[in-house]
């Protein structure tokens, strides 16, 4: 409706206005990321670096990513990682308690953080150019004698219990985490999730130990950028990061994916307000030939545009659901997923999931129109555009390139590689990735409600595979 108002807000009376989004004309912007080749440095001490000049406003940036993550958390210690990432901030250093460690990065104005993710740990960085030297000292200090705190390592452990303990009253971290049992099994790296025997046996001396062993410089990749001259900001980090030492951490074996789930409908028991749905399978990992075939098929299936067809009948035409979107997560450890999520009342879910499954069926076996390959594509080729407004954030993504094995060229050639797509090769992408054979479904919400709708509208669910109630699985026992 915002659109279609700005549309006739913007029109002159003697222009048409498209009587629908796939009709309007895009005027493509530029769309130019950074080459690889033109940031890449090697600081100090042999630390990987892509380093930029942002001349947008008086502030330094870094990012510092990791070569580890939550699935390397041993086993009876899942959360390790996260508690890291928490005490890297809050523990203080060897010289500085944690409340002075707090009062000097609150009196410079400058922001350090830490996240774990399941393939990554990253440690970002802003400040103003002004106090470049202040912050930079503060995460080289941090970087090379991190304390840790055990009262801070007490209230994040309470702060995690309270989390888990709220776990089952957020559809989306729901999804998310039974998502992961369905596809990978609960014991597997991905399917595993912190409890509160996990949390509780989590010592100082284990996340010392952690951050001892995989934060070094050998294990990193940065990226950096200022307002400053790039071979200014260079000196500064090699002045700054000088005598940070360790080789690279070579990941251990990590074990082959177990056999999914069957196919089926899978139903956390919630009282909700409105059910959460997730429904996909298993799909590709990075470098795989058509992984660019895929993406445009998601686009069109329900990337997020109202040119999508899901949102054009799930939404618009049905009014079932505020949003609803598909996604292709392609993995470089293990196969990825691809999948579509949407909120709808219980009643209607099952209506819902009908129309998507038609669409999903449709386009298997149909592949895409001339005419809305080019539309989908160039929808892409905007978004993508916009993605690399912000040299930062360009640099931080051409770094996980390196970090995951990924061709450098990858950003470079994006846009060719989707002009250059052919209705044949979308056709070939669809047949053998879109598997409405092998979904499984996944629903947060009350199966009764599911079982009730799905009678009153005249849906089979047995035509979706089998409905089985998950037992929930309790973090706090």
């Amino acid at each position: 409706m915002q659109l279609i108002c700005l549309l006739l807000a913007c029109a002159s009376p003697a222009e048409a206005v498209p009587s629908h989004p796939r009709e309007l004309a895009l005027t493509p912007r530029p769309a130019a990321p950074p080459r690889p080749e033109d940031h890449r440095a090697r600081l100090a001490g042999g630390l990987a670096a892509y380093l930029g000049r942002d001349a947008a406003a008086p502030a330094v940036r870094l990012t510092l990513r990791f070569k580890t993550g939550a699935w390397l958390d041993p086993a009876g210690k899942e959360g390790l990682a996260e508690g890291a990432a928490a005490l890297f901030r809050t523990g203080g250093t060897a010289r500085l308690a944690p409340e002075e460690l707090d009062r000097a990065l609150e009196d410079g104005a400058i922001e350090i953080s830490a996240d774990a993710e399941p393939d990554a740990f990253t440690v970002s960085l802003w400040s103003l150019t002004r106090c470049m030297e202040p912050a930079l000292r503060l995460l080289a200090e941090m970087l090379r004698s991190p304390r840790v705190d055990a009262e801070r390592l007490a209230v994040w452990k309470a702060q995690k219990l309270q989390a888990l303990a709220a776990l089952h009253d957020r559809p989306d971290e729901i999804l998310r985490l039974y998502w992961r049992d369905l596809l990978w099994g609960s014991g597997h790296v991905v399917g595993r999730r912190p409890a509160r025997a996990a949390i509780a046996a989590i010592e100082p001396a284990d996340i010392k130990a952690w951050l001892a062993a995989w934060l070094t410089p050998g294990n990193c990749i940065l990226a950096a950028t200022s307002d400053l001259p790039v071979a200014d900001l260079a000196a500064a980090l090699d002045a700054h990061l000088a005598g940070w030492e360790g080789a690279a951490a070579a990941w251990p074996p990590l074990p082959d994916p177990l056999p999914p789930e069957p196919p089926g409908i899978y139903v956390v028991r919630r009282d909700l307000a409105q059910c959460a749905v997730r429904l996909g399978h298993r799909s590709i990992k990075y470098g795989d030939p058509e992984h660019h075939a895929l993406l445009v098929l998601s686009e069109a299936l329900g990337g997020g545009s109202f040119q999508s067809r899901l949102t054009g009948r799930v939404r618009v035409q049905e009014g079932l659901t505020y949003g609803i979107a598909s996604f292709v997560a392609p993995g470089w450890k293990f196969p990825g997923t691809v999948f579509i999520q949407f909120n709808t009342d219980a009643s209607r879910a099952a209506r819902a999931l009908a129309i998507t499954m038609e669409e999903i069926e449709r386009l298997a076996a149909h592949g895409l129109p001339e005419d809305e390959l080019a539309s989908t594509v160039e929808t892409m080729v905007a978004r993508f555009a916009g993605a690399f407004e912000d040299l930062h954030g360009a640099l931080a993504a051409i770094a996980r390139l390196e970090h995951e094995g990924r061709p450098p060229d990858y950003y470079t050639t994006y846009v060719a590689r989707l002009r250059a797509l052919t209705r044949a090769e979308i056709a070939q992408a669809a047949k053998k990735f879109l598997k409405p054979g092998e979904i499984r479904v996944l629903i947060a919400g009350d199966p009764d409600k599911l079982r009730e709708g799905a009678a009153k509208d005249g849906i089979a669910l047995e035509t979706f595979g089998p409905l089985k109630e998950l037992p929930i699985r309790n973090p706090m026992e």
